[in-house]
């Protein structure tokens, strides 16, 4: 494989795609229409306007005429005006029929209007109406109008020709203030003679304009593939990675992954950073083919191992009309929510299927992963879909291309870890892990001679890396050769990678403690501490006769109820955010066990609100200093923003953070189109800083910035001591067993380096120095030893 023809194939690709989703995409919807609409709408906002004196002055108005004269807002109707001559990009239509479309549109919009002011039901009507959306826009409409008929109200429908009239002066509107639509005449045969048909097409000046902007936009948009040679090292903010030029047809990508130029146009010399990303990129993977192949053969069998299934869930049929009103809410309920997870099926099924493609394309092939950063200097390889980073059958699929000698126990050490880690042992002390691993190679042997008959894999946490490891570790017991060499990648994983820098920030003795940063003889657990402490709460209520609380206990906390909320709780958690975490758990739990509410419909929402502000308090009770720490950097940043001023600062690695988030004038127009509401939201960055954004930011970038440093001082610490292979993922590393004692010891060195300075201090002075007024103090230290974390064998484990 050539990597000349194999970036003319990411352009081709990207251009495929883009044409594609264009091809299936109404005019209005489509990228070019949606910056024409941005700019097209005022025009004609200003056209009606002045339209409309004019049709005050008649004296036997028509209903539309009279409809008209009682609006307000004329942002909607010109949105849908505009929708409606964008609607004709593909093909000339007739006049009269985008005259009658446009009128009837914007009678429906004025009609949902009006029941919504005026009637109890309106709302509820309108939301029938939207559910009919399969069934098409003239359904919904015909529905609509029967329906305010049938209500008797104080609505007179619009004759055909009062909706070709209305739509006739808005599109004049459109023709003579935005120049986007021309009339032609063409000539239509009737009988013997031909008759001239009006008929509405795109400008030539729109039509050229938008095909310029579909081929700049089809460009930048590649399809990023694996590179088959070696990138380019990283030297500057461009030229790495692909090391592609205009000439070449395929976009420069910057170093930096960020929209706004001045990140780029500021950033410093950081050789450090540099360095680590050229080490990470430049390592060479392989696809496992024999993953690859039981992957393909579980995927064409829909074994739904870590993977969507192939068929959409059916949706509940109507039992009946002699259901309740209760019982008609609750399978309406049902069958919005089989809905909404079916439409999500479809994207993890795109996902699985491009995977499996970019799999077999590359199979037998040697691969590079281009790297970047983000703007808090985290790295991100840039191929899309087929990545180390990406789900756990990305991580199954791929191996290291450069094998490793496995010598002695102390080798293999890793490799036994990490197959208790993928199969969710990872709690327990290294010894009791190598005892399972040990314990398991039998079956390891049988799975990997039938992965298909003996699928004790499939049920382990991390299924397809699983697999892998059993490959391996089978081949390395049935040979018992000197001359086995191991490719797979064994990965280390932070306990809670936000809260364990937090509290090291704080010198956080129980933070340390709980997620493993300070020395113990076995590994904690804070998602569990958080569950106990919260299920102890729950049994207090119990007992005092609270409601809810004695259907929780029955139902079951476990550690996964409280671990998404815990691992985002440095990152930026709100009570809100949370009791969404917590309703994705007992959803997805209570469709694993096979079980219906256990609240009832109309109780689900308080009983949810109320684990959720359990489970809020039990974090804020246990994790008291990250609170702290995190309260402080939100004081800074309000003060900060008062003095206009944006938030920067140099990470450990030499990485330059900005957070500079601008205010966006926000002008929504919303309309009724189709029987669903369409809203378009403009936004145009202003001058004046965002306070919320600025405050509720600051927290987590400053700790991805702290992990993303720490990564960068650990690859250039383990290569100093011969380590050439690594394979990271922001908090978890991963390299050949043989090299895992090296990395782990370079890794808590780095970040024991990293934390003897005091960061919280230094961030301080440096924003001290930017700032005309005092910044709030700094919170309490505790009294950890940031030392001690050398010995931590389960800081990363």
């Amino acid at each position: 494989m050539d990597q000349r023809h194999l970036n003319q194939e990411m352009l081709d690709l990207g251009v495929q795609r883009y044409r594609r989703n264009r091809s299936n995409t109404k005019g209005s919807l489509s990228q070019a229409g949606r910056r024409i609409m941005r700019d097209g709408v005022e025009p004609v906002v200003l056209g009606v306007v002045d339209v409309i004196p004019k049709i005050t002055k008649i004296k036997n108005k028509t209903q539309w005429q009279r409809c008209l004269c009682d609006v307000n807002d004329f942002r909607p109707i010109a949105l849908i005006a505009v929708k409606a001559t964008l609607d004709v990009l593909d093909e000339p239509r007739s006049y009269a029929s985008v005259c009658f479309r446009l009128g009837r549109a914007v009678e429906d919009q004025l009609l949902c209007d009006y029941l919504i002011k005026n009637h109890d039901f309106g709302s509820r009507l309108v939301k029938r109406m939207q559910d009919l959306s399969s069934r098409g826009p003239s359904t919904q409409s015909a529905y609509l109008h029967k329906t305010a008929r049938s209500e008797d109200m104080e609505w007179s429908d619009w004759t055909r020709r009062d909706r070709i009239s209305c739509g006739s002066m808005l599109l004049e509107i459109v023709h003579d203030r935005t120049g986007l639509i021309k009339f032609t005449d063409k000539a239509q045969r009737q009988r013997r003679h031909y008759k001239p048909m009006r008929m509405v097409e795109i400008s030539d000046v729109t039509r050229e304009w938008i095909n310029e902007y579909d081929t700049y936009r089809e460009l930048l948009l590649p399809f990023w593939l694996p590179m088959v040679e070696s990138p380019e090292p990283w030297q500057k903010v461009f030229g790495g990675g692909y090391g592609l030029t205009k000439d070449q047809g395929l976009p420069v990508l910057p170093f930096i992954r960020c929209s706004d130029r001045n990140v780029l146009r500021m950033a410093p010399e950081m050789p450090q950073v540099y360095n680590a990303v050229n080490l990470i990129q430049e390592t060479p993977y392989a696809i496992n083919n024999r993953v690859l192949d039981v992957l393909e053969w579980a995927w064409d069998s829909d074994l739904q191992i870590g993977l969507p299934p192939r068929n959409d869930i059916p949706l509940p049929e109507w039992p009946g009309d002699h259901m309740t009103v209760e019982e008609q809410r609750n399978w309406r309920d049902d069958k919005r929510e089989l809905g909404k997870f079916n439409l999500s099926l479809g994207s993890q099924r795109i996902l699985i299927s491009k995977i499996l493609m970019l799999s077999r394309k590359f199979r037998n092939e040697r691969l590079f992963m281009p790297s970047s950063c983000d703007f808090r200097g985290r790295v991100y390889q840039v191929p899309s879909y087929l990545n180390y980073q990406g789900p756990d059958h990305c991580r199954g699929l791929l191996q290291f291309h450069r094998g490793n000698p496995i010598k002695n126990d102390d080798d293999l050490r890793w490799l036994g870890i990490h197959g208790a880690n993928c199969f969710g042992y990872d709690k327990q002390p290294f010894e009791d892990r190598l005892k399972w691993a040990d314990g398991f190679t039998r079956d390891a042997i049988k799975i990997a001679n039938d992965p298909k008959s003996n699928r004790e894999w499939a049920d382990a946490d991390e299924p397809w890396q699983a697999l892998a490891w059993c490959f391996e570790w089978a081949e390395y017991h049935t040979k018992r050769s000197k001359n086995f060499r191991t490719f797979l990648p064994c990965a280390m994983d932070a306990t809670n990678s936000g809260l364990q820098l937090l509290s090291l920030l704080s010198r956080d003795e129980e933070g340390c403690f709980a997620t493993n940063v300070a020395p113990t003889e076995t590994p904690m657990d804070i998602y569990r501490m958080v569950s106990e402490h919260t299920l102890g709460m729950l049994k207090r209520d119990a007992q005092a006769g609270r409601d809810y609380s004695r259907l929780w206990i029955e139902f079951g906390i476990d550690r996964k109820m409280s671990k998404r909320p815990v691992m985002c709780y440095s990152y930026g958690l709100t009570p809100y955010s949370n009791r969404d975490y917590v309703a994705d758990w007992y959803d997805t739990t209570r469709r694993d066990r096979g079980i219906d509410c256990v609240f009832g419909r109309s109780h689900m929402y308080p009983a949810i609100k109320y684990l959720g502000d359990l489970l809020w308090e039990s974090i804020e009770t246990l994790l008291t200093k990250p609170k702290q720490v995190m309260d402080w950097f939100q004081d800074v940043s309000r003060l900060m923003t008062q003095q206009d001023l944006p938030l920067t600062w140099i990470s450990p690695s030499g990485f330059r953070v900005s957070q500079d988030y601008r205010k966006q004038v926000s002008r929504r127009v919303s309309t009724w189109l189709n029987g669903s509401l369409t809203s378009v939201r403009f936004k145009d960055a202003t001058d004046d800083l965002d306070p919320r954004k600025q405050s509720n930011g600051v927290a987590p970038n400053v700790v991805h910035s702290l992990d993303a440093a720490g990564l960068v001082l650990t690859v250039n610490e383990a290569h100093r001591r011969g380590l050439y292979d690594f394979a990271m993922i922001h908090d978890s590393f991963a390299t050949h067993s043989n090299n895992c004692e090296t990395l782990a010891s370079s890794l808590r060195d780095s970040f024991a380096e990293m934390f003897s300075k005091d960061i919280l201090a230094d961030l301080a002075d440096a924003w001290q120095n930017e700032s005309c007024e005092e910044l709030p103090s700094l919170p309490d230290y505790g009294t950890f030893d940031v030392n001690t974390l050398r010995e931590s064998k389960y800081f990363f484990s």
